[in-house]
């Protein structure tokens, strides 16, 4: 039986994030288990990540995790994080590098396709004049990347300021 993960849960997004890193679950484990100096088994983990048998994961190992899928250049490997902030009506972004003028084109095409994702979401659950529960999460996640693009704008411009000319 295959299990539907949210993309709006915070603990579903970061198990999502791991198996879908290099190695996966198990050389996650393996990662944990030289960090903390204390073994986990995968099964273990995957249990925590799944949050099965009354088992969940600590902030701290999901900390660790990022670090090991930052290592392994993972993409998505601050979903989750964006996700559990969301929760509770926040929004993060990552600090722009030096290339501040670029990073603010970068910001601003990224918003374009964001917003493009958010009105498509929409559009498409409100075409048969309902909102399914998988229609709502869609929205929620574009929502949620939209803000983020918006946010990453901000600090962008920020960081522009006076390194337009150099």
């Amino acid at each position: 039986m295959t299990c539907r993960y949210s993309e709006t849960e915070w603990s579903d997004v970061l198990y999502d994030s791991v198996r879908a890193t290099p190695g996966g679950v198990a050389d996650a484990a393996d990662y944990l288990t030289r960090r903390r100096g204390k073994s986990i088994a995968t099964e273990t983990l995957r249990r925590k990540l799944r949050h099965t048998d009354g088992e969940s994961i600590s902030i701290e190992m999901a900390e660790l995790l990022t670090e090991w899928m930052e290592e392994k250049a993972q993409a998505t490997r601050l979903n989750w994080l964006h996700c559990l902030n969301a929760r509770f009506g926040l929004s993060t972004t990552s600090v722009p590098a030096d290339e501040a003028v670029h990073d603010l084109q970068a910001s601003f095409v990224q918003k374009t396709f964001s917003f493009g994702n958010l009105t498509g979401a929409i559009s498409t659950a409100l075409a048969d004049g309902r909102v399914s529960q998988a229609e709502a999460e869609k929205i929620i996640v574009a929502a949620q990347s939209n803000q983020r693009a918006s946010q990453d704008i901000i600090e962008a411009a920020k960081a522009a300021v006076g390194k337009a000319g150099r």
